[in-house]
């Protein structure tokens, strides 16, 4: 089953980067060129710098470095502040779907690695071309940008009242994206009860299968350098698939050219 444990999180201070819709971002594989330089323009700690450069001109080995220079920075001057302790966090997203109002919520985790089909599985096939890019950008930085998210089958009603507790005061982080999505964050005291409840279900993964791909093949080149270590984990969204009812949509594609349909 999952080994399921906390981490310790790197938190932007508000008080050097005000308000934190400034220096958030949508995952990096939806963000356009032209998106790109909007979220640089809007902050010079927007974590864009990190994850796709502080530069939509500069690409390649250029870029790696100069992510790795950046978060030195920042932590070094304070623009990102380590927790004093390893944490699990809850997570929960308000938004609107087809005009009713949802939410979605879930606790973020440091989840071992497993090679593909054990207790975590796939759904869907990698690109190569995206791997390497996040695994060189993992190689220089040695930290998680974004969480992979998971579903279980559930119901799981330990999970749901650890999170009802949780989320009950007011959030640590909230956050209004671009979409009118609402995101607010609960850092929590690290639990053993709740690592040995999330520990004993199967996880799907739902999105991040490049990201997850990235970090076993990481886990693989740093154990075979130094052994185990940090990079033996990846962070996760741990979402109960039958509480929550996490939806899926389609993701509709166009071909532009090719025979005509029959």
């Amino acid at each position: 089953m999952p080994r399921i444990s906390p981490f310790v999180g790197l938190r932007f201070d508000p008080s050097r980067v005000g308000s934190l819709e400034r220096v958030t971002a949508p995952p990096y594989d939806v963000i356009s060129r032209a998106e790109h330089e909007r979220l640089l323009a809007m902050s010079e700690h927007n974590v864009i710098r990190l994850d796709l450069g502080d530069d939509p001109e500069i690409a390649g080995d250029r870029r790696y470095p100069q992510a790795t220079s950046l978060l030195a920075g920042w932590r070094a001057d304070g623009v990102l502040v380590a927790t004093r302790e390893p944490i699990f966090a809850a997570y929960e997203m308000r938004f609107r779907l087809h005009g009713v109002p949802r939410r979605l919520r879930g606790v973020v985790a440091a989840v071992g690695l497993e090679d593909w089909g054990g207790a975590i599985l796939p759904h869907e096939r990698t690109m190569e071309a995206p791997v390497e890019d996040r695994l060189r950008l993992l190689r220089e930085l040695r930290v998680d940008l974004s969480c992979i998210e998971s579903v279980y089958l559930g119901p799981d009603e330990a999970v749901a009242s650890w999170l009802d507790e949780a989320t009950a005061s007011e959030a640590d982080v909230s956050v209004v994206d671009d979409d009118g999505v609402e995101h607010r964050t609960w850092f929590r005291p690290a639990e053993d009860r709740l690592a040995r409840v999330l520990g004993r279900h199967h996880l799907m993964i739902a999105d991040g299968h490049h990201r997850y791909t990235t970090a076993l093949r990481y886990r693989d080149e740093m154990r075979r350098q130094t052994g185990e270590g940090p990079w033996d984990a990846t962070l996760m969204l741990l979402v109960d698939a039958a509480l929550e009812e996490p939806p899926v949509l389609p993701f509709h594609r166009i071909q532009l050219d090719g025979p005509a349909p029959t």
